[in-house]
């Protein structure tokens, strides 16, 4: 199952899971383990899209490493153009 999918039933079973008629402090239980499972699932899927994009540590300001930005334009590609 890929990440995106799992975020989707992560999302269906937040909707779901007040309706299904689990104890009060049990439902409680379950929220926090979802959250907790979302924001892992969402973190690892961010980190893996940076990765892709060519944004890394070094480059502090988050742009993509081959752009390059002028104070008066917009982002300039080194190989010469917009």
């Amino acid at each position: 199952m890929s990440k995106r999918s799992a975020i989707l039933l992560i999302g269906i079973w937040i909707i779901l899971l007040p309706f299904l008629g689990f104890p009060y402090d049990l439902k409680n239980i379950l929220f926090v383990f979802t959250g907790i499972a979302l924001i892992y699932f969402g973190y690892s899927l961010r980190r893996k899209i940076r990765e892709r994009d060519g944004y890394s540590s070094e480059n502090p300001k988050n742009y993509p490493a081959e752009a390059s930005y002028s104070e008066n334009e917009g982002p300039e590609n080194k190989e010469g153009g917009n």
